[in-house]
């Protein structure tokens, strides 16, 4: 992995010498050669597939500002670094800004509630939900026909998007 700071120093070329004014005890105005300008830039590392705190250590140990985004991910765990502003290997001044997106994992959906819908809104509700519908059994009841009169999985509960939720 590559990290590190570098120093550059900028060096003038004869003649490109800068005056700037001095003040001295006496009053007068003398002059006297600007100090070479120094810049200290690192090499960004990669942070991609680290978790959360071993990204924001790794980067702000080699002077870097970061800003955290999350977004879910299907495929990749809760917590672990998804994508970077800056790609690993370039070269950057210090306290420049990198971003980092950070898994929130699969997103969590309520369960609706579907006792009482019809089958068909029920369907409906569950993919309004991000939910799938699941298996659905048909059972005699006195309640209207084509009426949802139980569902497998509790309302309010949470789950994962997409997950199958079976009604009766």
């Amino acid at each position: 992995m590559l990290a590190g700071i570098v120093t550059v120093i900028a060096l003038s070329r004869p003649g490109d010498e800068k005056k700037a004014p001095v003040s001295n005890s006496g009053g007068g105005n003398s002059t006297a050669n600007k100090s070479p300008a120094q810049e200290q830039y690192c090499v960004v590392p990669e942070a991609i597939g680290l978790d959360r705190e071993e990204a924001l250590s790794l980067l702000e140990g080699n002077g870097l500002n970061v800003v955290v985004n999350e977004e879910y991910n299907d495929d990749i765990a809760k917590g672990i670094v998804i994508a970077q502003s800056i790609n690993a290997g370039m070269t950057v001044t210090l306290e420049s800004e990198i971003a980092i997106t950070v898994s929130k994992g699969i997103e969590q959906v309520k369960v609706p509630k579907l006792v009482g819908l019809s089958e068909k809104d029920a369907k409906n509700k569950l993919t309004e939900c991000k939910l799938a519908v699941g298996k659905i059994t048909y059972e005699y009841d006195n309640s209207t026909k084509g009426t949802v009169i139980k569902q497998k999985t509790k309302e309010n509960s949470t789950v994962d998007k997409g997950t199958k939720v079976s009604i009766v």
